[in-house]
């Protein structure tokens, strides 16, 4: 609970070395609560039901009418701000490690989602010369990079 706030005055009795008050927790009994998301001019903002507990709470107007703004939302990661009074306080919830798919880094031939890793190939090749597709034994075919374009040799 933020210093500045009236709520629970009985437990607000700390004080800092150059004798302001400060923060403190004070006890509580579980409530739900509920929320919605909606959408202020270009921001998507979470509100709370009022007089929710939220795990700091900033200002008694926070606790009379929670109104966030969403700048990030994750599998695990919540990211809001609430606008006091000349103040913006920034809030990250978080919940565990992100578990969501990893954008994909390239081929990993002994994945186990490779089903084909453990497949025997049988190498054929094959070469089309106008008028079909002939086979070639793979030891009677070179080839050779000339320009404009690849040439095939075979052996026959």
């Amino acid at each position: 609970m933020n210093n500045g706030s009236s709520l629970w005055p009985d437990y607000n009795t700390v004080t800092n070395p150059d004798g302001s008050k400060a923060d403190f927790m004070a006890p509580v009994e579980t409530r739900s609560a509920g929320y919605r998301f909606d959408v202020d001019g270009d921001k998507i903002v979470l509100i709370l039901d009022d007089e929710t507990l939220f795990p700091y709470i900033s200002s008694d107007a926070q606790y009379a009418n929670p109104v966030f703004t969403v700048t990030k939302l994750t599998n695990s990661e919540m990211v809001l701000l609430y606008e006091g009074e000349g103040i913006t306080w920034r809030f990250m919830l978080t919940s565990k490690e992100d578990d969501a798919p990893k954008a994909f880094k390239g081929y990993k031939f002994d994945s186990d989602g490779n089903m084909l890793r453990d497949a025997t190939w049988e190498l054929s090749r094959y070469y089309a010369h106008g008028d079909g597709w002939e086979g070639y034994n793979a030891d009677d075919i070179t080839y050779t990079n000339e320009e404009p374009r690849w040439r095939i040799h075979t052996g026959r």
